[in-house]
């Protein structure tokens, strides 16, 4: 058993998920993307374009964007050209499989697995909230 081994893990969504995804959101026209990280943990992410008044503004996207957990992740990632924003899925109380295949996760202690579909929705809430700070500028 692997915490990093899918193949090792239990079944459970993450089985059939896609461990890798980017797509155009269609109400904002921000590149969004999801990762499989560490453990299984799901990361959404969402690349703001040089225009944009937080590019590059580690600090200030961090104290003015909410996602789960907190903003984790500030820096360039593909494509080329723009600065992410991004948050996991591997805090206090989120369930990661890689936890389970080692024995120590618990499904009863009240840990939720954060699906493919619920961190899509949460990257599509975080690039209305970038949108939405460009246009308060």
């Amino acid at each position: 058993m692997s915490y990093d081994d899918k193949a090792s893990w239990p079944k459970g969504p993450w089985t059939t998920e896609p461990d890798e995804h980017q797509w155009i959101d269609p109400t904002t026209n921000l590149t969004c993307r999801i990762r499989r990280g560490g453990g299984g943990a799901l990361c959404g992410y969402v690349a703001i374009p040089p225009s944009h008044p937080l590019y590059e503004e580690a600090d200030r996207a961090e104290s003015e964007l909410d996602a789960h957990g907190g903003i984790t992740f500030t820096g360039p990632f593909e494509p080329r050209g723009h600065w992410w924003v991004g948050f996991d899925c591997g805090h206090y109380m989120d369930l990661l499989p890689g936890m389970l295949a080692l024995g120590v996760g618990d499904t009863r202690r009240n840990k939720t697995y954060r699906t493919f579909e619920w961190v899509k929705r949460e990257v599509e809430r975080l690039a209305l909230q970038v949108i939405r700070g460009q246009d308060a500028v």
